[in-house]
């Protein structure tokens, strides 16, 4: 600008979060509601206390309607963590989402989410759109609220603006996206679908514990092609053993390739370190050696979901430097 500066100007096109089968089915169940309604334990935030609300929508006030003594029905109610078990268990009935959970074309609970406590929760008006057999669903989960809401619902359903908070699942499954998109000849997702149904375990089960790990190998490990990182590092002098799986010979095209000897431990690392856990606890859960490696876990993490969430963190991170180096 007249010689004495410059500016740019950056515009970022977003998608609708739903499709337009998804939003038909939200609509659709509005326009559905049922007749009959459950009662809840809510956090009516208008009138500071804690008390059993119909989710019916007379049994509610919006914003507008100011001198009603009813609770808002954006008043938030919460659940124990093992409400969301039943829809992690059958993906192909269920799509539970980030923030949303539809089941099939009947019904969709438009929003939900995890706070500090481990509490579950979404707004009594949406119960209110559930069909009455699953809002007893979750009546049986129903719990007082041992916090607020969370710092993101709170940033994203009530101020209107973009919440930052890093999720190293949810990036972990961007990247996974992003190499399948890719079509590189070393890492081929076996089960694309399999990326959406990684979720957090928000429970002490082991069992869910077990199962995200699986999962993740499966998404990560059993993706590598041997064949094709044994040609990468042939290709560039390695020479490797037969006997050698796909991380050792993904270790060795890194370092053939001109990688630091150090640097390829460290990016391959958490890949090992997800097959270890993989196989001492999950594959083969038994004996005190298992016991030890969870107890150690927790002693170090707090909980699962703080585990999952600081290892998926390493592997995005190990995934998208291990790309940039071998494209």
């Amino acid at each position: 600008m007249s010689g004495a500066g410059g500016y740019a100007r950056g515009v970022y096109f977003m998608g609708p979060d739903q499709t337009a089968q998804e939003r038909g089915i939200a609509e659709a169940s509005v326009e559905a509601a049922p007749k009959e309604y459950e009662t809840f334990t809510i956090l009516d935030w208008k009138n500071g206390k804690v008390v059993e609300c119909s989710s019916s929508p007379d049994a509610q006030a919006s914003y507008f309607q100011k001198d009603s003594p009813l609770p808002f029905q954006t008043s938030p109610v919460f659940f124990r963590p093992d409400v969301l078990d039943r829809y992690k268990a059958d993906p192909d009935k269920y799509q539970l989402k980030h923030r949303s959970i539809t089941c099939r074309h009947a019904w969709s609970l438009q929003s939900y989410d995890v706070n500090a406590a481990g509490q579950v929760h979404t707004y009594i008006r949406y119960l209110g759109y559930l069909p009455i057999a699953e809002q007893r669903y979750w009546k049986a989960f129903n719990e007082a609220p041992k916090g607020t809401i969370s710092d993101r619902s709170f940033k994203t359903d009530f101020e209107g603006s973009w919440n930052v908070t890093p999720d190293n699942l949810d990036a972990l499954k961007s990247t996974l996206r992003e190499l399948s998109r890719n079509n590189h000849l070393w890492f081929q997702l076996k089960q694309p679908s399999l990326v959406e149904q990684l979720h957090y375990p928000l429970t002490a089960s082991n069992k869910i514990w077990d199962d995200t790990l699986i999962d993740m190998n499966k998404v990560i490990n059993e993706s590598l092609i041997k064949d094709e990182l044994k040609k990468i590092a042939v290709a560039a002098g390695a020479k490797g053993e037969p006997t050698m799986g796909s991380i050792k010979w993904l270790r060795e095209a890194l370092v053939a390739g001109g990688t630091d000897l150090d640097q390829a431990d460290a990016l391959v690392k958490p890949l090992g370190d997800l097959q270890f856990f993989r196989t001492r606890l999950a594959a083969h859960a038994g004996g005190a050696g298992a016991a030890q490696v969870r107890q150690d876990l927790l002693k170090e993490y707090g909980t699962p979901r703080q585990h999952i969430d600081f290892l998926a963190g390493r592997l995005r991170t190990a995934l998208k430097d291990i790309s940039s180096i071998l494209r």
